[in-house]
């Protein structure tokens, strides 16, 4: 609540005529104990916009099946929204919203005319008031500035790329073969990173022998990368990790955001083998020069915001959600929720538990980084554009902040998808690789024709 109202200080709304400047939308936020005092004791009318007041607070239900109130650090309000003209987004249970209505104090009831998720900001602007604070590591060495003329002009020189892998799923041999031939197609290219991301092993691995099943797997990986692709083992960064099916942690801790990282017994011989590999926590960050990229593998975060927006399971209400919406109506309301919440879990609590410790670092979105990997299986493949690139292609989704949000899809499940990021440009190239028959003798493929897939689709 206290990041969001912050940033509601900063965004300017129309201009009031008897002040020079144009209001903030923090301005005309009201606490919710400014209701319940005598001072904001109005005439009621449902249908006045003069006297209309704008709240911000969080969704929240005091009482199970019960009215949803609206509540900040100064109390709680009843609302009634059945005839409420909700915007565009997901509204959830947790989420902060910007409501604007007219209170009744006979019944003591906030009536709520309009409801909107409160507007998000550029990472630009953000990065400024931030200025040259460390949000991204304790240690100060890693504190690379966003401003730094040398690092920016690197960038831009460069064009390096960074892989995005999800669902490697070691223990399968089709698809370690294909994921062999990724591998050996960007050995000369040697990009910055490769992110592989878990599941690592199919649902077939009993509980019992999973953790022994993972090291050998793992190992065995590392063999292969040793002494096949010695130009990726020098040049590029390997950073693994877990996905929701990865069972070492038991089976429960395995629904709980952030997750830890694959324990060092089952990963000594492959960093041994790999120097240059990171096995991290689910989610993670990462930094390239200015850029901060955020990673979390995490199945059904989509569809769950949209199944449990409040308009859903109501009747009589004015604005329920009857008509289907596509798939990119979905997409485009999921990451609205994402920009204004700046918080990669945007769905009630008994839906995601959070490990509260680290959730604060882990899973923020403020300052909004300029990547955003949200690995899902269940949802559709999508990457986003910024509102200011003229550079790319009308079809993607445009994201107001600048910040780009994608889903690089399931390497296993969706023919052989993955992603991969163009830094110097800034750009997600969706790639995959052909699904042909290969001789059972050989495990490699040309590289020309692979890399000839990124970014266009094509089979070779």
């Amino acid at each position: 609540y206290t990041v969001i109202r912050q940033r509601m200080t900063r965004i300017k709304t129309i201009a009031d005529g008897t002040l020079n400047q144009p209001l903030t939308i923090g301005d005309k936020i009201r606490d919710v104990d400014y209701l319940l005092s005598s001072g904001a004791c109005r005439k009621f009318d449902r249908n006045s916009k003069s006297n209309s007041i704008l709240l911000l607070g969080l969704l929240v239900q005091l009482k199970e099946g019960g009215r949803y109130h609206l509540e900040d650090p100064t109390g709680a309000i009843p609302l009634d929204i059945s005839a409420t003209d909700f915007q565009r987004g997901y509204f959830t249970e947790n989420c902060c919203v910007l409501a604007e209505g007219n209170y009744c104090t006979d019944r003591r009831v906030f009536f709520v005319t309009n409801m909107a998720l409160p507007p998000c900001e550029r990472t630009e602007i953000s990065k400024i008031y931030f200025g040259e604070s460390n949000n991204f590591s304790d240690n100060n060495d890693l504190n690379l500035k966003s401003c730094n003329p040398k690092l920016l002009e690197y960038e831009k020189r460069k064009n390096r790329m960074i892989i995005f892998v999800s669902d490697v799923f070691l223990d399968d041999p089709k698809v370690l073969r294909k994921f062999h031939t990724l591998l050996n197609s960007f050995n000369d290219l040697a990009p910055v990173a490769i992110v592989m991301m878990g599941d690592f092993l199919s649902c077939h691995v009993p509980s019992h022998a999973y953790a022994q099943e993972l090291k050998t797997h793992i190992t065995q990986l590392a063999h292969f990368l040793h002494d096949n692709t010695p130009g990726l083992c020098k040049h590029t960064m390997f950073v693994l990790l877990s996905g929701p099916g990865d069972r070492y942690t038991g089976a429960a801790g395995a629904s709980i955001l952030p997750r830890p990282f694959i324990p060092e017994f089952l990963t000594e011989e492959f960093r041994r083998l790999v120097p240059r590999c990171v096995f991290t926590t689910n989610p993670c960050r990462m930094q390239y020069c200015t850029q901060q990229i955020h990673i979390i593998r995490a199945d059904g975060l989509m569809k769950k915001t949209a199944n449990y927006d409040i308009r859903h399971g109501s009747m009589d209400r004015k604005k329920s959600l009857t008509v289907p919406e596509s798939d990119d109506d979905i997409i485009k309301n999921y990451i609205k929720t994402l920009e204004s919440q700046s918080h990669l879990i945007t769905v009630p609590l008994d839906v995601c538990p959070t490990y509260w410790p680290l959730a604060s670092h882990s899973l923020s979105l403020y300052p909004m980084p300029d990547l955003v990997c949200i690995a899902d299986a269940n949802a559709p493949e999508y990457s986003t554009v910024g509102s200011n690139n003229s550079n790319s292609s009308n079809s993607k989704i445009s994201s107001s902040t600048g910040c780009i949000f994608f889903n690089p899809a399931s390497f296993s499940k969706n023919k052989y998808s993955f992603s991969v990021y163009i830094t110097a440009q800034r750009q997600i190239e969706d790639s995959n690789l052909p699904d042909d028959e290969y001789d059972a003798n050989s495990s490699l493929m040309d590289t020309e024709d692979t890399v000839a897939t990124v970014g266009n689709r094509r089979k070779t």
